[in-house]
């Protein structure tokens, strides 16, 4: 089988609300919070490893973390297909358009696009649904995750039958009743169809994706910091919202941390 989808992994944040534990010099997605051996960065590397749908992935990082970037690949002997390390932090949107635009030129027809600071077990039931979406034809594929409780420390994503609806971390009460109709955990992982999603940037995002094409890094000191959904998948009316069979957790606090201690400790 042709491994026709290119995993982009991000691994640029500061993990500020795992602090003092994550920090800017090695912020969370360095350390292994979910795992006795295996740093969260390793884990979502060995998730698209070996795997018939996924070529070697692509990794977007600081500049500053360079040597952990190295030294982590090194220890579970990965060899990416590349590695791109961003002057200073500028969000999400910068390295998701700079994906896209590297896939384009290696002939990709989509990249996947993953967070380093999720917590999957099942990597059979994540590789199917990757690739189911991957057949659907959709420019995006969002994965939503049945929530098992309200919860303000996630993102919400609901299919309204007239667009994608994001919901950026509601009070406890709101996402209670997002719940009821049917919203889902929103969780950062999506699938874009390279060419279609380039030529939707070029209208959606046209100042941002000119920047990048022309001077990519030294583009850096004069685009915005934004992130992806707000540059593009809010502005989008377009896209498959599929609910998730894979289990996930989003490690971004010491909650979710405690939560899924609490989890694995009751199993």
């Amino acid at each position: 089988m042709q491994k026709n989808i290119l995993p982009v992994i991000l691994c640029g944040g500061e993990g500020r609300r795992l602090e003092p534990l994550s920090s800017a010099d090695k912020p969370k997605q360095f350390h292994a919070l979910a795992h006795e051996d295996l740093t969260l960065l390793q884990q979502t590397i060995l998730r698209v490893t070996d795997d018939p749908h996924f070529a070697p992935p692509v990794l977007f990082g600081n500049l500053r973390h360079e040597e952990h970037i190295n030294e982590q690949l090194g220890a579970i002997k990965c060899q990416p297909s590349a590695i791109f390390l961003e002057p200073m932090m500028r969000n999400t949107a910068a390295p998701v358009l700079l994906a896209a635009l590297h896939g384009h030129e290696q002939g990709f027809q989509h990249i996947l696009v993953l967070p380093s600071d999720h917590c999957i077990r099942n990597i059979q039931a994540f590789s199917r649904d990757i690739s189911i979406a991957a057949k659907g034809g959709n420019m995006i594929s969002y994965f939503g995750i049945a929530p098992d409780r309200p919860y303000s420390g996630y993102g919400y994503i609901q299919d309204t039958g007239k667009g994608i609806v994001f919901h950026e971390k509601p009070e406890v009460e709101k996402a209670a009743a997002l719940i009821m109709e049917g919203a889902l955990w929103n969780s950062g992982i999506f699938l874009l169809r390279v060419p279609d999603f380039l030529e939707a940037a070029a209208r959606i995002m046209p100042y941002l994706l000119g920047a990048l094409c022309s001077d990519g890094f030294e583009a850096y000191s004069r685009i915005p910091a934004i992130s992806f959904d707000k540059a593009f998948c809010e502005h989008l009316s377009l896209g498959h919202l599929y609910r998730a069979s894979f289990d996930w957790m989003d490690l971004g606090s010491w909650d979710a941390l405690g939560a899924l201690n609490n989890k694995e400790s009751a199993a």
